[in-house]
């Protein structure tokens, strides 16, 4: 799994473009990789709230974009800066501007997408 998630940071960095507000806004994105019954997700709203979400708990987020791809969100009082790439709508990083700290996304829907021309 570990080899995944490199190959596709590598991806994303090489070949993704900033996210939109549109973008981020239109999907939930579920942690790419995590194990388990029920994946962790994020979901942004248009007003710059959302919610992160584990089989656990669930965390109201705020968030705000100053420019495209350039994000903050804050977890529970907590600002933090974060750089936003996707690739082709279906697969999204966070990447940390302050840390190494990347956090890799996918949209479900756009997934079933890509898979479905795939396999055509």
């Amino acid at each position: 799994m570990k080899e995944q998630h490199h190959e596709l940071l590598d991806l994303l960095i090489n070949y993704g473009t900033p996210v939109s507000e549109s973008i981020l806004c239109s999907n939930i994105w579920f942690l790419f990789g995590n194990e388990g019954e029920e994946l962790p997700y994020f979901y942004f709203h248009h007003d710059g709230q959302g919610l992160f979400r584990t089989p656990d708990s669930e965390t109201e987020i705020f968030w705000e974009m100053s420019e495209v791809g350039n994000i903050r969100i804050e977890f529970d009082g907590v600002k933090t800066p974060w750089k936003g790439l996707t690739y082709k709508e279906v697969f999204m990083a966070l990447i940390s501007d302050i840390t190494d700290d990347a956090l890799l996304l996918f949209n479900s829907e756009g997934l079933k997408e890509q898979w479905q021309a795939f396999s055509n």
